[in-house]
């Protein structure tokens, strides 16, 4: 098997621990994934950080941009998952 998975995660006020659950989710053995993010109206440096990692990794990592601010994460999930074009699906919480 090596289909595509899409890893769903939302993120607010995540700067603290953020960069080492990427470092890990990129570290991961299978290699056919993608990282989809949408951030939920962070008010620290997450958006900072999430911006680097784009950079970084762009075959990997999208990061959604959008207007709405905090939605809560239930709603960011449903956007999430609205986006993604993948067969499989992952969610990650960012705690």
């Amino acid at each position: 098997m090596n289909s595509l998975v899409e890893i769903l995660l939302s993120t607010y006020n995540g700067e603290e621990y953020l960069g080492v659950q990427l470092d890990s989710i990129l570290q991961q053995d299978y290699s056919n994934w993608r990282l989809l993010i949408r951030d939920d109206g962070s008010k620290d440096r997450t958006l900072s950080i999430l911006n680097e990692y784009v950079q970084k990794y762009p075959d990997k990592i999208t990061l959604l941009k959008d207007n709405e601010g905090n939605m809560g994460y239930a709603c960011s999930y449903r956007k999430l998952v609205r986006q993604s074009s993948a067969g499989y699906v992952m969610y990650c919480d960012q705690d």
